[in-house]
């Protein structure tokens, strides 16, 4: 009973069976790798969304590392050579921990959640109304074409194409 007060995932009673104990290890992981999965999602619909409460974690010391870490990314988006070096150094961790962290938590590392970040972030500049080059420099990006690059494996259209349907959208 006190394991299941404590929040434990499982666990056997000796002398156990192997066999049950690898499908119990694997049944575990694969839980993990859908809950992983939906964090994945939650936070594609989060960062498009700006919903804080988007994303539902297991513990609360998962969303409060999250948080930290949003926090992180908020105050230093902006700056082009902004690494996981100095993210990590602001949570007080190790890079390495830093991306298994985030593997775990969103499915995605350092890089693919700040670039995310950045780009739901340019959307609005573009919206705005200020130009492309700006909006790329602005985000962190240290070059307009691959910002146009990276926005367009995004969201599957130009930033140029991206605010002019936005601008029919609102007109009709």
């Amino acid at each position: 009973m006190k394991g299941w007060e404590e929040n434990v995932d499982d666990y056997l009673t000796k002398p156990f069976n192997f066999k049950e104990l690898r499908i119990r290890i694997q049944r575990l992981l694969s839980i993990r790798d859908i809950l992983r999965k939906k964090h994945t999602a939650d936070l594609s619909n989060k960062l498009a969304t700006k919903n804080q409460e988007a994303i539902s974690f297991q513990t609360k010391r998962d969303k409060e590392f999250f948080n930290r870490f949003e926090k992180v990314i908020g105050e230093h988006y902006q700056q082009e050579h902004f690494t996981r070096a100095e993210a990590a150094s602001d949570l007080a961790m190790s890079e390495r921990q830093l991306n298994r962290k985030l593997s775990a938590l969103v499915d995605y590392n350092f890089c693919e959640y700040l670039r995310k970040y950045r780009l739901q972030k340019s959307k609005e500049l573009l919206l705005s109304g200020k130009q492309v080059t700006e909006v790329a420099y602005d985000v962190g990006f240290n070059s307009p074409s691959y910002f146009s690059s990276c926005f367009k494996a995004e969201f599957e259209q130009t930033p140029k194409a991206f605010v002019e349907e936005q601008e029919h959208t609102s007109k009709g």
